[in-house]
């Protein structure tokens, strides 16, 4: 399963692009935890992150993180406690603040359209090349998550 997402031109910067897939019992809301997870990644320290989402369900599970719940329930009240730890431990180390907003799906939004765009066709969308990281692989290591309760392998 697909997911992709886009940071608008911001300032001097150009529109930055980012599609990847999931594997091992992909789910909607899985793909959409992961755009943010990776997303998040290549944020500013102490940045204010605004998320634009077609997902009920990723904006329910992220305000998990967003209103500091005890890991705990991370790992006992979800059905992706590995990525949402993950998100966690990144919101927390970058000392980011997030904000959530929902999108309409296939509403005409310049960005989540083109974030659908990524998630379904690799290679390049409105002239856009994605190939850079082609045949890469992101991994989540967890073993080094930090507050959990346990890991189901």
């Amino acid at each position: 399963m697909g997911f992709g997402w886009v940071i608008p031109e911001v300032k001097n910067y150009e529109r930055l692009t980012f599609r990847g897939n999931i594997k091992n019992f992909p789910s909607s809301t899985r793909a959409e935890l992961m755009a943010i997870f990776t997303a998040l990644i290549v944020m500013p320290t102490r940045s204010k992150v605004m998320i634009y989402t077609d997902s009920t369900c990723a904006i329910q599970n992220m305000k998990i993180i967003i209103k500091q719940i005890n890991t705990r329930e991370i790992w006992t009240k979800n059905k992706n406690p590995v990525i949402l730890q993950m998100i966690n431990d990144i919101v927390k180390e970058k000392r980011l603040k997030i904000i959530c907003y929902k999108v309409k799906a296939h509403s005409g939004d310049k960005y989540n359209e083109i974030a659908d765009s990524l998630a379904k066709i690799p290679g390049f969308i409105e002239g856009i090349s994605n190939n850079f990281f082609e045949d890469t692989t992101i991994s989540l290591n967890y073993n080094n998550i930090k507050d959990r309760s346990f890991i189901p392998i």
